[in-house]
């Protein structure tokens, strides 16, 4: 064998087991440390993440745009990971959160998910800028549905969202955004054009043996992390990194933009300068053994179409259905892939294994658009609404 091998490759393999007393070690010092913080992170995502469910309800009129939901978002992005001892010792990593948008049977609530140490920050933004709802601290409702008991007479349909255009140099496009669609101006509530509607009609629409739950987590994002190949991208929608044709004073084939190309740019870099967050976006539909309805379904398909554009769009990308009867013969598949969607909605996961998938940068303007409380242009019938404001926002609130 080492006759095969070749006499130099003998002699350095004969001096690296010579020498493994020097660089053995250490080697296995770092395997060992990088196996025990992979551990304490998920020690600490498991155990000590704790989390607050803020449950908001709606009084009949709000007048607000969803420009007051972006501030609310901004009270979100956190950035921090915890102090080095934390980091390094504990495993602590940077938090998430989600919004969340549930149907039972066609009762529809709105849901903020934060972390504990920042729910009463998050609670007086929402007030600040929403002084007539009420907030209510509530038990995690996905622990009350049965799934995975045994004799469960509950099954479920999930599904992800993706961006229609997901390259580095893309994180910049953004969806039609409720500035594009005239939200931030005053006008009439029968006048304005309300994205949420086709989804709050849809979640108003199931019936006594179903529920839909829908979830956006949110993991903020530093500024620094995706701008670089967008950047790029815009210069060379600018032909800002050209220079003119020597002789050629100015080059105005270069220079000159469209309307909706400057429009498109300056939607850009708005973004680029905006409060950004690594997103994921799923849902669930969950119905009882004889109820489960396919027309309850299809909307999921196209549902974010009223904000998807040329810039960029929202694309439906799996569900827990297979399309050939020959991708899963058994049934096996499905059934692995719909306990995998139940655990990763109920853990809120996204960012972090094993419930890792590749998120979308999203701003909180965009985000604004796809979640936030509507006015009364909003006429489901699910849609529940305070009558009257029972109390005050609480006065030990933070400021």
């Amino acid at each position: 064998m080492l006759y095969f091998i070749g006499e130099t490759w003998v002699k350095l393999l004969i001096e690296v087991f010579r020498t493994a007393w020097l660089w053995l070690p250490p080697v296995l010092c770092i395997a060992f440390y990088n196996l025990l913080y992979e551990w304490l992170q998920m020690r600490w995502r498991f155990i000590f993440f704790d989390r607050t469910i803020l449950e908001i309800k709606l009084p009949e009129e709000i007048t607000r745009s969803p420009k007051a939901m972006e501030f609310v978002l901004g009270a979100l992005h956190i950035t921090t990971s915890g102090q080095t001892y934390d980091k390094w010792h504990d495993g602590q990593v940077r938090g998430w959160q989600s919004l969340e948008l549930v149907s039972y049977g066609g009762d529809i609530h709105f849901y903020i998910t934060v972390r504990d140490k920042f729910a009463k920050h998050v609670e007086s933004a929402i007030y600040a800028h929403y002084p007539e709802v009420e907030i209510s601290e509530v038990d995690d409702y996905t622990a009350k549905l049965p799934y995975e008991m045994p004799g469960s007479d509950w099954s479920l349909w999930g599904c992800l969202w993706k961006m229609k255009k997901e390259e580095p140099k893309d994180a910049g496009r953004s969806i039609n955004t409720y500035v594009d669609l005239g939200l931030d101006k005053e006008s009439k509530e029968e006048f304005k054009v309300d994205p949420m509607i086709p989804l709050l009609e849809h979640l108003g629409q199931i019936g006594p043996n179903e529920q839909i739950w829908i979830q956006i987590v949110l993991r903020a994002v530093k500024s620094g992390d995706w701008i670089k190949p967008v950047e790029e991208f815009v210069k060379t929608l600018t032909f800002r990194d050209q220079e003119p044709e020597p002789g050629v004073f100015i080059n105005f084939a270069r220079q000159t933009m469209t309307k909706s190309e400057s429009a498109f740019v300056e939607g850009i870099e708005r973004k680029m300068f905006s409060q950004c967050f690594e997103t994921g976006i799923r849902a669930i539909y969950f119905s009882k053994v004889g109820h489960f309805n396919k027309l309850h379904v299809l909307p999921f398909l196209g549902i974010w179409k009223p904000v998807s554009g040329e810039g960029q769009g929202i694309d439906f990308a799996i569900s827990t259905t297979y399309d050939q009867p020959w991708e899963d013969p058994t049934g096996m598949r499905s059934k692995n892939l719909r306990d995998k969607f139940w655990r990763e909605y109920r853990w809120r996961g996204w960012h972090y294994d094993p419930f890792k998938r590749r998120p979308a940068i999203m701003s909180t303007e965009e985000l604004a658009t796809l979640y936030h409380f509507p006015g009364s242009v909003a006429k489901t019938p699910g849609l529940q609404r305070i009558r009257s404001k029972k109390s005050e926002p609480p006065m030990n609130l933070p400021t």
